[in-house]
């Protein structure tokens, strides 16, 4: 008697044990999906040397505060987002090497991964839904990269979650705290990247829908007026500023919408299939789901207004870039986490969407391979190599995309006394290109003009140099051309050109 009983008990704690693993199951999966983040953001996260954006984004934040803010509010050098560099310039305490500049854009990208959680569940009252979503996101290739990027997009893309979750609750409770909340973040996102704007359009737009009619216009009216009001500045500071940022993008092209879909899906042809079938699944359910009125279509204009926005706007001036629209991207992974999830309760129904969910994640996980492997210009090796071929009495000319990854990679090795002196442009390799010493001119550049150097190494520059593009690349381009001959050519991530003088008199 008293061993069924014990029996009984243990039965009944295993019961209760099952179904408290039962009721936290979403919450643990959306935990291991952070987890999982991060261990996919941090792999290897070193293994790229910086590119020019990031090595940027390096020279910027080693500012002091007050020329960083000179920098910020004046966009002298070009228009540089204030959120980020200021918050990096903080977290500049951790060290300042590639992993600790990077490993910022990985925390904001880990913490996206419960936000979305957060949102799915408000507006679908499901927990499932959300753990789902928070998983797809966790192993979306695109993501992954921009988590694994010195620059301000995995932050931007964080605050737009957020700004989304804060509009939801405003919206529910009215409350001007709560408004005044959303402001504050939706202005941090203005200031990480001006096309956030278009995140704050839309929030606007959705309060036209029935269901999301707040009872009264006064707070809102009031934050979006703040908003609108305190992004003036910033209108103030870039203009006349962001023209040569842009000037490499291409015009706006038809199937631009297609090739923004196909990087966020992962840039891989079965991963975009997947995402393709779930986004058709998720549609199909909120047509016929009366409980979509107002939530899955929200999610769905999200997706869909930066995108179109921005490219009403490219048809202007070119301004369609994929990582621009980075904001739209939990939004997708949230639709796919719906197709994946509300099919019928039918048993085929059913392993139709496990069988999804497991490919989203296979082919997902090939998609992160691929971006492990993307290609990169090797600066650590261009400068090892500049340093075993060229002597300190000799002249380097670095074409301006080459400079500053160069230039930090030079410092990171701290061979910066065995280098080549800097010709062009005219500084020397402890400058900060952003300083105040920034555009002196030095002593190698004078004796470059009166080709006072007997070799010259010219790095990234075209192989045809009649091609140079301005006027002080022309200018290089004769004196190169005229006084020195092209001794050799080689490739070490960039062309590495070498110029020996000749008798021939410098040109005028």
């Amino acid at each position: 008697m008293m061993a069924q009983a014990v029996r009984q008990v243990r039965q009944a704690d295993v019961r209760s044990g099952a179904a408290y693993v039962r009721a936290v199951a979403p919450e643990l999966l959306v935990g291991l999906s952070a987890v999982l983040a991060l261990a996919l953001a941090l792999y290897h996260l070193d293994r790229r040397p910086l590119w020019l954006d990031e090595a940027t984004t390096y020279y910027v934040s080693a500012l002091s505060w007050s020329r960083l803010l000179e920098l910020l509010s004046t966009g002298a050098e070009g228009w540089h987002p204030p959120t980020y560099f200021i918050a990096l310039k903080a977290w500049r305490v951790f060290g300042d090497s590639q992993v600790a500049l990077r490993s910022f854009s990985v925390l904001f990208a880990v913490l996206t991964v419960p936000v979305i959680y957060l949102i799915t569940r408000r507006l679908l009252v499901s927990r499932w839904v959300g753990a789902v979503a928070a998983l797809v996101f966790a192993c979306n290739a695109f993501a992954v990269r921009y988590a694994r990027e010195a620059r301000t997009y995995s932050l931007t893309m964080f605050l737009a979650a957020v700004a989304f979750w804060l509009f939801l609750r405003a919206l529910e409770t009215g409350s001007m705290r709560r408004w005044l909340a959303y402001a504050a973040v939706a202005l941090l996102g203005i200031y990480s990247h001006v096309f956030f704007a278009l995140l704050v359009l839309l929030h606007v737009m959705a309060m036209a829908l029935p269901s999301l009619r707040p009872p009264s216009f006064r707070a809102p009216t009031i934050a979006f007026a703040l908003v609108t009001l305190l992004t003036l500045p910033l209108v103030y500071a870039s203009i006349g500023q962001t023209g040569s940022l842009v000037n490499w993008i291409e015009p706006m092209q038809w199937w631009a919408l297609a090739e923004l879909f196909y990087q966020f899906a992962g840039a891989t042809p079965p991963a975009v299939l997947v995402y393709a079938v779930a986004l058709v699944l998720a549609l199909a359910w909120m047509i016929r789901s009366a409980r979509a009125e107002s939530a899955s279509w929200l999610f769905l204009l999200w997706a869909l207004v930066p995108p179109l926005g921005l490219a009403a706007a490219s048809l202007v001036k070119p301004l369609f870039v994929a990582r621009y629209l980075i904001i739209s991207l939990p939004a997708i992974t949230i639709l796919v986490a719906i197709g994946i999830t509300r099919l019928p309760r039918i048993p085929a129904a059913m392993l139709l969407g496990v069988t999804l969910l497991g490919m989203t994640l296979v082919f997902s996980g090939f998609a992160i391979s691929m971006e492990y492997q993307r290609p990169s210009t090797p600066w650590d090796r261009v400068a090892q190599a500049i340093h075993r071929e060229a002597g300190p009495s000799e002249g380097l000319v670095v074409w301006s995309h080459a400079l500053k990854p160069l230039a930090y990679q030079v410092q990171r090795l701290q061979i910066e006394d065995e280098m080549p002196r800097v010709i062009f442009p005219a500084r020397s390799w402890a400058t900060n290109p952003y300083g105040t010493e920034a555009g002196q001119v030095t002593e190698a550049a004078r004796r470059f003009a009166s080709c006072g150097f007997e070799r010259i190494w010219l790095v990234g520059g075209p192989r045809d140099l009649s091609s140079a593009d301005d006027g002080r690349r022309k200018r290089i381009s004769r004196i190169l051309t005229a006084a020195y001959d092209k001794q050799s050519t080689s490739n070490v991530g960039v062309r590495l050109q070498l110029f020996v003088r000749t008798d021939e008199p410098c040109p005028g």
